[in-house]
């Protein structure tokens, strides 16, 4: 009688071996990339509690855009583009030679558009700005344009609107 010897269990073991290194590598991956995800999160919640880095001390009195630019430095560099006043293919605005007066102090202004299109002081009738309307000009000169306009003389209005 012969004897019946099984054959090895070398392949099925090897089967198993591949399959616990495989899943030790899956979940080194997922470990790590959960303490990725986790790290950002933590990082991000640090950078929200201090949005900028304080350079000066700013309070409500502040009202020199410099003095902000060294606080918030991205911003002011924007800002002082705003003082360009050249036609651009987005609009930009042309700065106007203008005759200073004891009423209006400034030597350039923004274009008028009721001396581009008459018919607005007609549309406007009743209304500040069928005295004085003109192309916008930048941030930098919001306050003296908002200022020096000529719709503060016939009425005075909050924000010149």
């Amino acid at each position: 009688m012969t004897e019946h010897t099984e054959p090895p269990r070398e392949p099925r073991r090897r089967f198993a071996v591949r399959w616990l290194i495989l899943a030790a590598i899956g979940g080194a991956l997922a470990t790590v990339c959960i303490a990725a995800l986790l790290t950002s999160v933590f990082q991000h919640q640090q950078e929200a509690r201090n949005p900028f880095y304080r350079v000066v001390a700013l309070d409500d009195t502040t009202d020199d855009p410099a003095v902000w630019g060294k606080n918030f430095p991205l911003q002011y560099d924007d800002y002082r583009k705003t003082v360009d006043q050249v036609r651009t293919r987005y609009g930009g605005s042309e700065g106007q030679p203008h005759t200073p007066t004891a009423v209006d102090p400034r030597s350039v202004v923004a274009q008028s558009r009721l001396e581009e299109d008459p018919r607005l002081r007609d549309f406007w009738a009743g209304y500040a700005f069928s005295t004085d309307f003109r192309e916008e000009r930048g941030h930098a000169y919001m306050l003296t344009d908002q200022e020096f306009t000529a719709r503060q003389q016939v009425t005075k209005q909050p924000g010149t609107c």
